[in-house]
């Protein structure tokens, strides 16, 4: 006979009894039943759990990535906006380097800066490219970013060397009027080129420009230079006068000052002048109707008019007598 487990149940109420008896096999099928609702309950919990924290680590990832694409965009907005500012300075190179007397960068050059593998095309969606792609263009660009820098840094150190050139030809570059105007009242009367000769009024070619202004009006040298000729007798076409050579084996200027009253007394053959020094006062020597300056300047042994030479044109034209004033020459 298989054993029996026997549970005796006690009423105080009515103090009756009541047996419930169970054998192994009813204590096995319980045990069973109850292993297999708690591994039930157990599977569902972690189930539950499991797909909880699936859709939370999903959620997070999809915020991470938004994130991420979200940053991904701001990178290529930076990064089109120092495209935009290096091209300014493309531009502005360009101009630095005409002022250098450097020939300009060629587009050649500057493609020669865009390379490598093939970013992702301005017109396509970033929706249709994961992040990795997305962030390899950012790599592409910013490779192609480094090598217009580094193309752009190589320009300016030409620009600074050829700037360093340029100031030792400026100081040889003729560019101002020889007359101060706060020195004196002074006018323009008359331009480089065909006109009539006011003594003989006969067709002539003037080679300079002719500067009207109160005898004694200091004059002064338009540019570094030296000392090469001082004319100082009142005989001659252009009576007393000064040359002076601005590094011509150079820079090819020369300019020369005459119809003086006379000449610094400072000065003589090799003296060194630099410019606005004063070289001499505004007189009536020579072939002339009256006072006067008589101003050329001479490049590569032709002469050209003053005014193309000058850093500014309209400095001289602002100085013109009016029409109907007596034009000495």
């Amino acid at each position: 006979m298989p054993k029996k487990f026997r549970i005796v149940l006690f009423s105080n109420a009515t103090s009756s009894t009541k047996e419930l008896n169970f054998s192994k096999f009813h204590i096995f099928a319980f045990a069973c039943v109850c292993l297999v609702f708690i591994g039930s309950i157990t599977a569902v919990s972690v189930n539950i759990l499991s797909n909880y924290l699936y859709a939370f680590r999903l959620n997070r990832l999809s915020q991470e990535r938004s994130a991420m694409r979200s940053d991904i965009k701001e990178l290529n907005q930076s990064y089109e906006e120092l495209n935009s500012r290096l091209s300014m300075l493309f531009n502005s190179g360009g101009d630095l380097r005409r002022e250098a007397n450097l020939d300009p960068l060629s587009s050649s050059i500057r493609e020669a800066g865009i390379g490598g593998s093939e970013s992702i095309p301005s017109n396509q969606s970033e929706f249709f490219f994961s992040e990795s792609e997305l962030i390899s263009d950012i790599a592409i660009k910013l490779n192609e970013f480094k090598r217009l820098v580094e193309i752009q840094e190589s320009s300016f150190f030409a620009i600074a060397a050829g700037l360093e050139n340029q100031k030792e030809r400026l100081r040889y570059f003729p560019s101002v009027v020889p007359i101060n105007p706060n020195e004196g009242e002074i006018h323009l009367t008359d331009r480089f080129g065909l006109r009539a000769d006011p003594v003989s009024g006969a067709a002539d070619n003037h080679q300079g420009i002719d500067i009207r202004g109160n005898i004694g009006t200091p004059v002064h040298a338009t540019a570094d230079g030296k000392v090469v000729v001082l004319h100082k007798t009142t005989n001659g076409e252009l009576g007393i006068y000064v040359r002076i050579d601005h590094y011509s084996s150079k820079y090819g200027f020369v300019t020369r000052y005459a119809h003086l009253s006379k000449i610094n007394p400072n000065l003589k053959v090799g003296s060194i002048v630099k410019r606005w020094d004063n070289i001499g006062e505004i007189g009536a020597t020579g072939r002339t109707t009256g006072p006067h300056l008589h101003y050329e300047v001479i490049r590569w042994n032709r002469h050209v008019d003053p005014e193309d030479e000058s850093w500014d044109p309209k400095m001289f034209k602002r100085f013109y007598a009016e029409p109907g004033v007596n034009e000495p020459g």
